[in-house]
């Protein structure tokens, strides 16, 4: 259910309505993610702590997140969406400590560690939040580098050392080492 999450904000949307909905919708996703993550614990756990009731909950939660945006803007759901995320990704990691204490399981352990990290991200983003919607997406950008930059490194080390460094960045400073 994550997936879906981030592909409903990847496409541009002409409509600037549709791109608010669009955040609510992905907002909602992940809280849904995160209840499988809970509720996938609970199963495994037999505590039965998620029932009939709780499910009734996501219908009000759902109409929020898909009008609100629309209504008041994204920023009606980021940090409210993140902040939920959180508090239920805290809570499966917690249930999955305990099926690591309960049962020896060092899988359960390594999962409740993963949750954990992605619940203390998302308190982070939900801090951090005032000003983007690409503060989900931030992992994703890879750094390049320049071509006239880096040739510019080398040619620098050069001038210091007094070696030769040649245009391959040190293939040539190694072989030159020997003479």
């Amino acid at each position: 259910m994550l997936s879906p999450a981030y592909l409903v904000l990847s496409p541009a949307f002409s409509n600037v309505r549709l791109t608010h909905a669009a955040v609510g919708v992905s907002q909602f996703l992940r809280i849904c993610s995160a209840i499988m993550f809970l509720w996938s614990a609970d199963l495994y756990r037999q505590t039965r702590y998620l029932r009939s009731p709780w499910e009734k909950l996501l219908y009000p939660l759902a109409a929020w997140f898909l009008l609100a945006p629309v209504a008041f803007g994204e920023g009606a759901v980021l940090a409210p969406g993140f902040l939920i995320n959180a508090v239920l990704l805290a809570g499966a990691a917690s249930m999955y400590v305990a099926i690591l204490v309960e049962r020896r399981m060092v899988g359960a352990g390594l999962t409740a560690l993963v949750l954990l990290g992605f619940s203390i991200t998302n308190v982070t983003a939900a801090l951090t939040s005032a000003g983007a919607v690409q503060t989900s997406s931030d992992i994703f950008l890879v750094a390049k580098f320049d071509r006239r930059q880096k040739r510019g490194d080398t040619d620098a080390l050069r001038a210091s050392s007094g070696s030769r460094v040649g245009r391959d960045g040190g293939a040539s400073l190694a072989a030159g080492a020997g003479r």
